[in-house]
């Protein structure tokens, strides 16, 4: 996995229905803008299958735009499930360490992600 994860996730793994890892596609289109200090993460993908991620988020600002998909992710220890669809903006702000998980059906998916680390703001 790439450094960049490093900067805001702990622990992350994407997973297939039978919990096998599955190997990283998403992480190839990350990139780290010094000014303003932030994660890029621009994703266009076909998913082949249903797909679940896992990991503990640092604290920072997350923010995505999510133009085509369907999923939903929530805090492991969390209520509430966040759904996403299209025309929806996610955001959240992270002040400790939070376990998180998702999940996406096979299918596409568009979405722009931008992730500022804490050690950034």
């Amino acid at each position: 996995m790439p450094q960049l994860y490093d900067r805001f996730i702990d622990q992350y793994q994407i997973l297939d229905r039978e919990n096998r890892p599955v190997e990283d596609t998403f992480s190839e289109r990350m990139i780290w803008l010094d000014s303003p200090g932030c994660v890029l993460h621009a994703g266009d993908f076909q998913l082949p299958a249903d797909l679940r991620t896992r990991g503990i988020m640092k604290p920072g600002l997350y923010m995505t735009i999510v133009l085509e998909g369907i999923g939903e992710s929530s805090a492991c220890d969390g209520p509430e499930k966040i759904r996403y669809s299209q025309n929806k903006l996610l955001g959240m702000a992270i002040r400790e360490p939070t376990p998180c998980s998702g999940e996406a059906p096979g299918g596409p998916i568009r979405a722009v992600g931008v992730a500022f680390p804490f050690s950034s703001i």
